[in-house]
């Protein structure tokens, strides 16, 4: 029998969504299958801030590069207090196997209390570039 014209449509937005949140594991955990690459976000008080956590994390092989934007204007909720700030973004590419020791440092570093930390797998991308970052990251300290 062949196959019926609806069999063919794309699947429904919320069974895409149930697929990529199959991707993330566990609380400080990322799971790709496809790269076992992930892109960290952060935000900092002020541009000298970000742009030392992004030298360090790279020079320390724990990211393979940072990108620091900015400022953004942020709203949010500390101390149940409504606060409104300036800040610095911080977007590191890392491997699921360096995670770990990034957000520890990135803890160790940051000059918040209680920091952004926001881990997105990467699904895909250009395969040298993706071999790269892996390269760069596997590398130690000299």
């Amino acid at each position: 029998m062949a196959p019926k014209r609806w069999d063919s449509r794309p699947e429904p937005a919320q069974r895409r969504r149930s697929r990529l949140n199959r991707n993330i594991t566990t609380r400080n955990q990322v799971a790709s299958d496809v790269t076992h690459c992930c892109q960290v976000t952060t935000t900092l008080p002020d541009r000298v801030s970000a742009d030392k956590l992004a030298e360090i994390l790279v020079a320390e092989t724990l990211a393979a590069c940072a990108q620091v934007l900015g400022p953004v204007s942020s709203t949010y909720r500390w101390e149940g207090r409504l606060e409104h700030s300036e800040e610095w973004y911080c977007t590191l590419k890392t491997t699921e196997q360096r995670l770990p020791a990034l957000q520890k440092r990135v803890r160790e570093l940051h000059p918040y209390q209680t920091p952004e930390l926001i881990v997105v797998p990467i699904s895909g991308g250009d395969a040298h570039y993706l071999d790269w970052l892996r390269t760069e990251v596997s590398r130690r300290e000299s």
